[in-house]
């Protein structure tokens, strides 16, 4: 489970781009309050090595991004 989670709150972080790469724990109810349908949601395939390490990561990741809110609440692409 990811710890520290959560969503921007104020309007100057609802105007910030957020990118996390997280467990890609889709059957969570984290997944599905915060991120399915909010966020957009990039795999990564395969698992993660990181450094001189000797094993992948025993879980699937992915990136989520939260982008950018226009005062009509439009999210903007760039």
């Amino acid at each position: 489970m990811v710890t520290g989670l959560s969503m921007p709150t104020s309007s100057q972080e609802r105007e910030t781009l957020v990118v996390m790469l997280i467990p890609a724990r889709t059957d969570t109810r984290y997944f599905h309050d915060y991120i399915y349908g909010k966020a957009e949601i990039r795999f990564v395939k395969g698992r993660l090595k990181f450094g001189d390490g000797k094993s992948p990561a025993p879980f699937p990741s992915m990136v989520v991004i939260f982008r950018e809110e226009k005062e009509n609440g439009v999210k903007e692409k760039r």
